[in-house]
């Protein structure tokens, strides 16, 4: 391929990307953000040392050295500034769109063919959470860098830069072992002279650092401290017959999951309740629980039936006209869907399983499923050449307006967001050594029960204060980032070290016993009331300080 081609190519990702994403810098952190910049505060106050930081502290039975350090190096370049965060994680997107397409085009030697295969990747609404939600941008964005990497140069035959990027990558997230069991799969898809001599080639070496790397996982998790984070919300633990069930179950689900839309499977989820199951469906509304569980699988696997049995028969098209190529790279789009999805039965989940797969778990995954609807395209437009166009178009258009909307649902919250944070800071800019903040909302969110009224906030608001004013010259100690003081959704309480005191709270009653247990003054509080219908912060300070006895 010519060097003026690629970069023509390159230069049409940017502007497809930038044209989808626009709106994407104008949101706002969502979740998961607060923690990372805790943990960051903490490694700097607590004096961690770099092995501390990128092996120990908060992995749990995650290692992801890179991962930590690329977010350590992001939070000391850009703060809070979410829109540099946004940038950052459409650069990495990019990086990855045209990695598809070289990959692509390695394989298929079809220039345009290749060039849809990356569009579709870069446009795709089904795995878009993983570059708009920027707590996830390091890990699962990053990773995928690596990940194709590591095909584009085991496609090469270069097996010693393979197996360093698959390391590279495993150390930005562990989405990538799959790998291993993969490259000897994906050999022998495309490998014309197989023999047993040529595989052991391969598959020693992937034995060995797979091996190497396992060991090195056992000796860390044998070292590693208890971890003291909050506990997760899995209401049940997850036994052998679970992650078996899994093994054989998520492949289904992830290929059909990862071509169609979850939107739409839950519309033919609710209608087929409403048919065959209308005792779940009293005055016509189909009860979420079935629509989103059973009813699902169901929906799930007949979609994966129907593009198993269609596929058979493109397989058989293109091999009869000695198209190799073709034949061969929609076994690997399929394959690599379900291999890729495997890492995934390790994660928790009420009642052990899950039907519908979060959003974010698909960008790796939209690789497989990019080549696949593109020489489904391909094969419908050797019949039929512009409706093969025209129906390019339109998933392009589709997906592009769906991570438009997507995104403008974003800007809302997360500019609503942002505007309480810097009401609250500018109103008070600075806090008195002992304070305690106490906020009141007339709505639930996320679905908790209506006595839960929260903020509009995915984390707990008391820590998402502590990082706010830390960011803007608070000298907090770092007992307040340990151990993600105040992070879960519904943290209350009240904390003394390090000649300061900080505390949280949502109902009167627990901050009035904060108070008279703490001696506090009333000065030391600061309260703000939300009223959720006008998107409005109402400062009640001396209102609470009135009320306390």
């Amino acid at each position: 391929m010519r060097k003026k081609d690629a970069i023509t190519i390159f230069l049409l990702y940017f502007l497809f990307i930038l044209f989808v994403f626009w709106g994407f810098p104008k949101t706002f952190f969502q979740q998961d953000e607060w923690a990372i910049f805790g943990n960051l505060i903490y490694w700097e106050k607590a004096g961690l040392s770099w092995f501390e930081r990128l092996f120990v502290y908060e992995q749990d039975v995650h290692i992801l050295p890179f991962s930590q350090l690329l977010s350590y190096f992001q939070f000391q370049l850009f703060g809070l500034d979410f829109s540099r965060y946004a940038f950052f994680s459409l650069g990495l997107h990019l990086v990855n769109s045209f990695l598809v397409f070289y990959l692509s085009f390695l394989i298929l030697k079809k220039k345009w063919l290749s060039f849809a295969i990356g569009l579709l990747f870069a446009v795709n609404s089904i795995s878009h959470q993983a570059v708009t939600w920027v707590a996830t941008t390091t890990g699962t964005v990053g990773t995928t860098i690596f990940l194709l990497l590591t095909l584009i140069f085991f496609i090469k035959k270069n097996l010693v830069l393979s197996l360093l990027m698959l390391v590279l990558s495993l150390s930005f997230k562990e989405t990538s072992l799959f790998l291993f069991a993969f490259l000897p799969v994906f050999w022998l898809i495309f490998e014309r002279k197989i023999s047993l001599a040529n595989f052991k080639k391969i598959l020693v070496p992937l034995l060995v650092v797979g091996f190497l790397y396992f060991c090195l996982r056992i000796l860390l998790a044998i070292n590693a401290p208890p971890s003291s984070a909050p506990p997760g919300t899995v209401s049940q633990p997850i036994t052998p017959v679970v992650y078996l069930y899994r093994v054989f179950t998520l492949p289904a689900k992830a290929i059909s999951q990862s071509i169609v839309p979850a939107n739409l499977i839950l519309g033919l989820s609710k209608i087929m309740v409403l048919l065959a199951y209308p005792h779940f469906a009293p005055k016509g509304v189909p009860d979420p629980y079935v629509v989103e569980s059973v009813a699902a699988d169901i929906v799930t696997y007949g979609l994966t039936t129907i593009i198993l049995i269609i596929s058979w028969y493109v397989f058989k098209y293109f091999r009869g006209l000695k198209e190799e190529n073709l034949s061969k790279s929609l076994v690997f789009s399929l394959s690599f869907i379900a291999f890729g999805c495997l890492p995934l039965i390790f994660i928790p989940g009420k009642a052990g399983y899950f039907s519908i797969f979060e959003p974010r778990h698909f960008y790796i995954l939209s690789l497989g499923s990019s080549l696949f609807l593109a020489i489904m395209i391909y094969t419908f437009s050797r019949w039929q050449k512009v409706l093969g166009i025209v129906f390019l178009i339109f998933l392009i258009f589709f997906h592009g307006y769906k991570i438009k909307a997507d995104i403008g649902r974003q800007v809302d919250v997360g500019q609503l967001r942002k505007s309480i944070l810097v009401q609250i800071y500018k109103t008070y800019p600075n806090l008195p050594e002992k304070v305690i903040f106490y906020t009141e909302s007339d709505k639930a969110y996320y679905g908790l029960p209506p006595e839960e009224k929260i903020l509009p906030f995915q984390s707990g608001f008391g820590q998402t204060l502590l990082v706010w004013y830390n960011n803007r010259g608070e000298e907090f100690p770092a007992c307040f980032f340990k151990e993600k003081f105040l992070y879960v959704l519904l943290s209350e309480d009240y904390k003394f070290c390090q000649g300061r005191e900080f505390g949280y709270f949502r109902k009167l009653e627990l901050l009035n016993e904060a108070v008279k247990e703490n001696n506090l003054p009333k000065e030391s509080i600061i309260a703000f009331s939300y009223d959720s219908t006008n998107q409005s912060l109402i400062d009640i300070t001396l209102k609470i300080r009135q009320q306390l006895k």
